[in-house]
Order: C-alpha cells, then structure tokens, then sequence
C-alpha cells in the first residue's frame, strides 16, 4: 500500500460544492447557472478558514467572482459558564436529552432569539425552559383559549362577515399591531435579522395574551352571538392563524400544529401551514394613533401596577383615585381622556385626576452635590445652599429632571449649576404611592374606606370561587351553586354584592345552606375565616 503523492487538501471537497453537486461543467450546466452565486451560505466562525475560504478561492479562480453573495457566520455554542464545550471537561450537553425533554421547537427558539447568532452562545437549559414559559406556552395558552371557547359555541370564523372597520376598537388596534409586525418582521428577515425578528412576534404574542384577550375575555363568554362576540372570536382566530404562518420558520412543529387544526378542521387551507405564503402586511390596517393611545394607557397602567406592587396592595382592592402628571401634550391627554374607563379598570381605581403639580403628590428636597460643587466653589457652599432652600423645590425638580442650568444670584453675581451638581430627594406624601418613568408620574392614594374593604373582600371572595372551580375540575361553562358559611357582618356584605358575585363566578344561587357532594374548602379571604361550597347546577352552552 502507498499513498498517493496527488491527493490535494481536503476542502478542496467542500469548496468544490457549489459546481460538483450538480456534476458541472460535464452536465446540469442550466441547473447550475441558475443557483450560482449563492444568495447565502451559513456555517460556524471556524469555518472561516476552511470551507468560507476555499469556497471563495476556488470559485474565483474557475469563474473570477464569488459563489456566495453574503455570508451567515455563526457564533460558537459554550456551556453555562462561558467555556468551550468538551468531552474531556464533561461539560457537553447531548441535543437528544434537550430534544427528549424541552422539544424541537423550544431548542430552535432559543438559539434564535435568546441572542445573535453571530454571536458566541453560553447554552443554558434553564433559559430553554424560559423560553417554553414566556413565548411557547403564552402562545400554547392563547390557542388553547379559542380551541375551548369556539367548540363550546361551535363557531365557524368563516360563516360570518365582518370587516375590520366595522369591529369593535380594541380587535381593530391588535390586528393593526399584528400587521405592523408582519411589516418589522419581514423587513429584519430580509436583512437576515432573526433574532429581532423573532423577538417582534414574541413581542406581539405576550400583548395578544396578557392584554388583548385578557380585555376580551368576557366576550366569548356571551350566551348571544352579537357583533361584539363575532368580532372577537374571528380578530382573535386571524390573529393565531397569521401568527402560526409567521412563526413557522421558527418553530415549525407547533406553528404546524396551530394551523392544521385551525384551517384543516374547517376544510380551510393547505395540509401544511409551510405550503402557505408568508404573510404580507396590510398597510391600510395599520393605525399609528389608535397604537399611540393604547401605548400611553399601558404605560400609565403599568406604573400604577408598579405602585400597587411597592405598596403591597392587591389589584383586586378597589382604590379612590388615580393621580396622573406629565409635561402638557394634547395628544398625551387626548389618550388617556380616549382610555379613562380602561385604564380605571384594569387599575381598579374609582376616579382620574390629571394634575399640573407634582406637588399634589409628592415632596422634593433639594440639596447641592457636595462631592461636585466642593471643589469648584469652596467657602461659597453655604450661600448656595441658602439661595437653593429658597427656591420652589419642584421648579428646581423638573429643571433637574429636563436637564437644564439651575441659575443663582450669589455675592451679586450669577453662576450657574448644572443637573448633576443638584440632589433631588423625592418624598412621597403620607398614604399615597407613586411611580415615574420620567414620562408621566401616577400616585395611587391608598387610605381605604369602610366600603372600598367591602369591595376589596368580595372581589377576593370571587378569585378564591374560582380556583375552586378549577380545583374541583369543574368545566368552564358548568354553572354553579355556591354555599358560603361566616360571620353575620361578612354574609350581610356578600349578600350586598351577590350580583356581582354570582356574575364572575356563574353562580345560579348563592345560599348559607351545604349540601351533600359539594365541593367544599375552608378559605381565608382578607383574614376572614370563610367556608365556601360548591356544586354543578348546569351549563351557559
């Protein structure tokens, strides 16, 4: 055995590619005319002297120009700590235990999104389960919501008519934000900017779940097919539809999932959502102010959140007001006046109070930086102190807060302090809570009237019926008995909010008397001892 002298490197092979798949110049010279160059090619960093380099040396000298037009260089995968994977350290993780475990397309989501692909990766498989939670399930979950309400009223998106125009305002904003992500989406892809990409229908998935069908929910709760119902049910079915057409590069399993069982079992479609179109952006759909309203109402609900949070109060306890302050803009006021009875609600709030002084709910004191102002003014510290503490202290506040120069008069002559060189203390006004973004500041009063507790107990009462419901396995549209037991004051309080009560919870009666087979749990709701049963009695289908 010898070896032979005219064996050449072996990328040679793999340079060779773009030509030697299609056996050219011997045949398939149209085949081969009609791929070559490459729009892409796409491997890891380390081939950049192997198969980037040879594929680029060869095809130049056979037909002087390149065989790709871009490249897709890949970043390379380390373990948790940062260090390269290796048989030898024991740090490799087998793709068939995360495959076995978490799913392909949780896999595929992660390595897309979690960061550039160009970029160096620390795999972590407790990020892949965050994945699952944050974007696999909430779209699971969504799917799941239209699946169980549709065949509880057997509705056909199909055998209904209705434009998006004629829709009711909040279907009209999500599916203006959906075709506004179809248009971002398809535009980084075009660029080869998957991640950002993939974050934009991430980004549109956790506001279809946790704001749009949450706002929704009662309406595919309705007995009556109105205008109302249908809107939602066909805005939220086109919504999964395009979504799982969107996704499906990504995670082409469950976005194949979504969409056969959507449009196959109404005889709609193809067999596979990956014989479909891309989706294209309708631009007339898109509405910019109906996005800009509902953007500033979120804001100003999710700092009001913030201060519920940091006050340790529940949003299911109803509170007196909502302060709200920002730099005067009509179009500002214009949306939060557009959104009032949204915003009260998902803050549980009775009353809005647009303010011009941040001194309605809060205090500043104003103190000089003495590390800044020490060394450039020296024994003139005390007079500027005193010329600060005489001062509007919210004036100086805002000056502080829009960078501007905070002007004094000190020895009969002007200097001027910058932003940095001024401390401002925010100090909140007794029983009142606030947040800022910078944008807007919200304060919450949190002093509770005797019939703010009332309200606070009997929502809780209701969320506490709930998860009973779903403790006892009870089916969504099984209607119920409710038996209460507690203290005289506490029923002459739930017998003021039975409505209510009965409404949430779809009780057909609420009774102090238990029966045989209840569902019966000993609950505590606002440290009030309750004995709360329950039992089928019907169904809304």
């Amino acid at each position: 055995m010898s070896r032979t002298p005219e064996v050449i490197d072996v990328w040679f092979d793999s340079g060779a590619m773009p030509f030697a798949q299609y056996h050219y110049p011997f045949e398939n010279r149209e085949a081969f005319k009609s791929t070559f160059p490459a729009d892409f090619i796409c491997e890891a960093i380390d081939q950049t002297r192997g198969w980037f380099y040879t594929m680029l040396t060869i095809s130049t000298l056979l037909f002087n120009k390149s065989s790709y037009k871009n490249v897709l260089c890949l970043g390379l995968i380390n373990d948790e700590s940062g260090q390269k994977m290796s048989k030898s350290k024991g740090n490799v993780i087998k793709p068939w235990d995360i495959l076995n475990r978490q799913g392909a397309d949780a896999l595929r989501w992660y390595f897309f999104t979690v960061v550039s692909p160009w970029n160096s990766k620390n795999f972590s498989v407790k990020t892949v389960d965050e994945v699952i939670r944050k974007f696999i399930l909430t779209l699971w979950n969504v799917y799941s919501f239209f699946v169980i309400y549709a065949n509880i009223d057997d509705f056909d998106p199909y055998r209904y008519e209705l434009d998006v125009k004629d829709r009711i305002e909040i279907d009209r904003w999500i599916i203006s934000e959906l075709n506004n992500t179809i248009k971002k989406v398809t535009e980084l892809m075009d660029d080869y900017n998957v991640t950002d990409s993939g974050r934009l229908i991430e980004s549109f998935v956790d506001d279809l779940s946790n704001w749009y069908v949450r706002r929704s929910r009662r309406r595919f709760w309705k007995g009556e097919n109105d205008r109302e119902k249908i809107s939602a049910y066909k805005t939220l079915y086109e919504c999964l539809l395009t979504v799982a057409k969107l996704s499906a590069p990504y995670i082409p399993f469950i976005s194949d999932d979504i969409y056969k069982n959507l449009s196959g079992s109404l005889g709609k479609g193809f067999e596979s959502v990956h014989l479909e179109d891309y989706p294209v952006a309708d631009l007339s759909l898109i509405d910019e102010e109906l996005s800009y309203k509902m953007g500033v109402i979120r804001k100003i609900i999710s700092l009001g959140r913030s201060v519920r949070s940091k006050m340790n109060i529940k949003t299911r306890q109803p509170l007196t007001k909502i302060k709200i302050y920002f730099d005067k803009d009509s179009r500002k006021n214009e949306a939060i006046n557009h959104f009032e009875d949204i915003m009260l609600e998902e803050l549980n709030v009775k009353e809005l109070q647009i303010t011009d002084n941040l001194s309605d709910f809060v205090l500043y004191k104003i103190k000089p930086n003495l590390k800044l102002l020490g060394p450039k003014y020296g024994a003139a510290l005390p007079e500027i102190k005193n010329a600060l503490d005489k001062e509007i202290p919210v004036q100086l506040a805002l000056k502080v807060r829009n960078e501007k120069v905070i002007n004094l008069i000190i020895d009969g002559k002007q200097i001027g302090l910058l932003p940095e060189e001024i401390l401002v203390e925010i100090i909140n006004l007794e029983n009142i809570g606030i947040e800022s973004d910078g944008e807007f500041t919200v304060g919450l009063p949190t002093t509770l009237t005797p019939e703010l507790e009332e309200e606070g107990f009997c929502r809780e009462l209701v969320h506490h019926i709930q998860n009973l419901r779903k403790e006892a396995d009870f089916k969504i549209e099984n209607t119920i008995k409710t038996a209460i037991g507690c203290q005289w004051d506490d029923w002459t309080m739930i017998e003021k909010y039975s409505d209510y009560i009965k409404h949430e919870t779809l009780s057909l009666e609420i009774v102090q008397d238990f029966e045989d087979k209840m569902f019966i749990r000993e609950i505590n709701v606002n440290n009030k001892n309750v004995k709360v049963g329950i039992i089928v009695k019907g169904s809304i289908a």
